[in-house]
């Protein structure tokens, strides 16, 4: 599995495919980037490059002591240290659950990297509050 430095960390992923249409797709919390395995598969054979990548502390990524290191800023800066190193001045960026809110902070960082995002359930602030102030009316209307 290749790998790359950033910050002193070494950073594993993988790339899937030669096409000229590059796509980073990330993990979800705590899984490593094997779960875009499929995916993957499945875009490089639509004549995209797919690279997956398992940020700090997933996978087969380095696990550093120290807690600031995780935090989505960092793994968005980790993103992009990913698309320098590949050389990549533009990517579709996605992924899943903390994959996708990686991808929103690559978008609020560094925006003319994107080509395009894909998010899947990504972890909102506040979502069972809001979840509830939704649902709950809608739920009692439906009840009565």
């Amino acid at each position: 599995m290749p790998r790359f430095s950033y910050g002193g960390q070494r950073l594993a992923y993988t790339v899937y495919g030669e096409g000229p249409s590059p796509v980073v797709l990330l993990p979800g919390l705590l899984l490593s980037q094997k779960m875009q395995r499929p995916l993957a598969r499945i875009l490089t054979r639509h004549g995209n490059r797919v690279i997956t990548l398992d940020p700090l502390g997933h996978g087969e990524s380095d696990r550093p002591r120290q807690m600031w290191r995780y935090s989505m800023p960092e793994f968005a800066k980790q993103t992009v240290a990913l698309l320098d190193h590949l050389e990549l001045d533009r990517a579709v960026v996605g992924g899943t659950s903390l994959g996708a809110n990686i991808t929103l902070e690559v978008a609020a960082a560094a925006p003319e990297r994107l080509v395009g995002m894909v998010i899947e359930m990504p972890v909102l602030d506040n979502a069972i509050p809001a979840c509830g102030a939704a649902f709950t009316p809608l739920l009692f209307a439906l009840t009565f």
